[in-house]
């Protein structure tokens, strides 16, 4: 007798981003009830994935959200 294991995006609840390349490769978007870190150097689009994903939680599916925002001027807060 065989028994399939769930992939591991079939175990973890997602929350959709509303970025449909990135929810298709994720299966599914973000995992809930955790912690996710956005990482990438300037002008790789962060802030952006960050708001399209609260506009789609609260739009879609009533989600409220917090969009904390750090910039960064030439290295002054260093």
């Amino acid at each position: 007798m065989t028994t399939e294991l769930p992939t591991p995006a079939a175990r973890t609840h997602k929350a959709p981003t509303g970025i449909a390349g990135f929810d298709e490769i994720t299966g599914g978007g973000l995992p809930q009830g955790r912690t996710t870190l956005l990482a990438g150097g300037p002008g790789s689009g962060k802030a952006i994935f960050g708001l399209q994903f609260l506009v789609t939680g609260a739009r879609h599916h009533g989600e409220p959200g917090m969009h904390w925002h750090w910039l960064d001027h030439g290295g002054q807060n260093r």
